[in-house]
């Protein structure tokens, strides 16, 4: 048998999210299976997955780590940015998802929670971009950080800044707005004028036309953070992303051109990542 006494890093968060991190991050059925049979009490008793801890509380573990079957994340490169005890700025690159779509699957939290989780919290990612789009990544590592990050985005106090190819050209800034809904059968997103959904909103500032090409450099402003919503709100004008097929931006580059270039904190701290070669000749000689 071991304890846990929670701690203000531990509390306010959900018992069996908790017990994951605690036992090497087992199967959620694992899990649950020790509340049942109560090899898992808090404060002496039983206590449902969806108990929320708070400071003082003990939980018991009458379970060896050993018998647990732990997922494994596969250990990867991360090319970190910036990090202190509470947060790191991670600069994903193409190909690799955010978060794990399957057990063990690679992913760029994954590969930070090989690295920087404890038994009590392991590392998550604030904002998640899409498979092939690259750039910041913003992960809290502790329970208090992620919920001030999480507001901060949810107050639209982080300011996050993109470099994009877009095809033909664009003349002028333009703030592009609508009304966000995602398609889960196709897993599209599609913007419209009005109708239903959520509230999207994108700016758009050209940075240098490329005639010969018939290209436009962009510098965005997400202001919201929907699915796709950069992807979906360029389509919506006419002006795919290069390489983005998904969204009628052809197949003349191997992914969609978009890059989380940069972010900016409401203290003043700003973060960028270096354009990735397959846009950086793009980008050559533009100010940005």
């Amino acid at each position: 048998m071991n304890e846990m006494i929670i701690g203000q890093n531990e509390a306010g968060q959900r018992l069996d999210r908790l017990v994951l991190r605690h036992l090497g991050r087992p199967s959620r059925v694992f899990v649950h299976k020790m509340l049942r049979k109560k090899r898992i009490l808090v404060n002496g008793a039983r206590a449902e997955g969806s108990h929320m801890l708070a400071v003082g509380d003990v939980v018991k573990f009458y379970i060896s780590r050993e018998i647990a079957p732990a997922k494994v994340y596969p250990k990867g490169f991360v090319d970190i940015i910036y990090e202190d005890e509470d947060m790191l700025l991670a600069n994903k690159p193409a190909g690799l998802l955010t978060q794990p779509n399957e057990a063990g699957g690679d992913s760029l939290i994954g590969r930070i929670i090989s690295r920087a989780a404890s038994d009590s919290f392991a590392p998550v990612a604030i904002n998640r971009l899409d498979r092939n789009t690259t750039g910041l990544v913003i992960c809290a590592k502790n329970l208090s950080t992620a919920q001030t990050l999480s507001k901060m985005l949810h107050d639209r106090t982080i300011q996050k800044v993109y470099l994009a190819v877009a095809q033909g050209e664009i003349r002028e800034k333009m703030t592009l707005t609508g009304a966000h809904a995602k398609h889960g059968a196709t897993n599209t997103a599609k913007i419209t004028p009005d109708g239903k959904g959520r509230e999207a909103i994108t700016q758009i500032a050209p940075l240098n036309y490329l005639i010969s090409k018939n290209l436009t450099c962009l510098k965005i402003y997400l202001r919201t953070g929907r699915s796709h919503q950069i992807r979906a709100h360029l389509q919506s004008i006419g002006h795919p992303l290069l390489g983005d097929a998904k969204y009628g931006g052809g197949r003349d580059a191997a992914r969609q051109l978009l890059h989380a270039y940069e972010v900016k904190f409401p203290d003043g701290r700003s973060f960028a990542a270096d354009l990735p070669a397959d846009m950086a000749d793009y980008f050559e000689g533009v100010a940005y």
